[in-house]
C-alpha cells in the first residue's frame, strides 16, 4: 500500500508547483518516473538512494525537458535531501 500512496503523491505533487518530496518512497518513485519519461538508461545499482539520485540527475543534465510536470518533478528531486 505504501508504494501506491507514494505513486499517487508524486503524480499529484508534480502538478503542483509548491509541493516538495517528503520521503524516500516518493523519491524512489520520482526517480523511476524520470528515468522512464526521459528515456535515459537506468543507472545500475540502486541500493543507495542518494547515489541513485545523483546518477539520475547527472544523466538528465543537458537534456531538453519540455514537459512542465517533468521539469517540476526534476526540481523536487534536486531539492530533496
Amino acid at each position: 500500500m505504501v508504494p501506491s500512496l507514494a505513486r499517487q503523491a508524486v503524480i499529484i505533487k508534480s502538478g503542483n508547483n509548491t509541493s516538495v518530496i517528503t520521503g524516500n518512497y516518493e523519491l524512489s518513485y520520482a526517480l523511476g518516473l524520470i528515468v522512464n519519461q526521459t528515456g535515459i538508461l537506468f543507472p545500475g545499482d540502486y541500493s543507495n538512494l542518494q547515489d541513485l539520485q545523483e546518477k539520475v540527475l547527472k544523466a538528465v543534465e543537458g537534456k531538453k525537458i519540455e514537459d512542465e510536470k517533468l521539469e517540476h518533478l526534476l526540481r523536487m528531486v534536486r531539492l530533496y535531501k
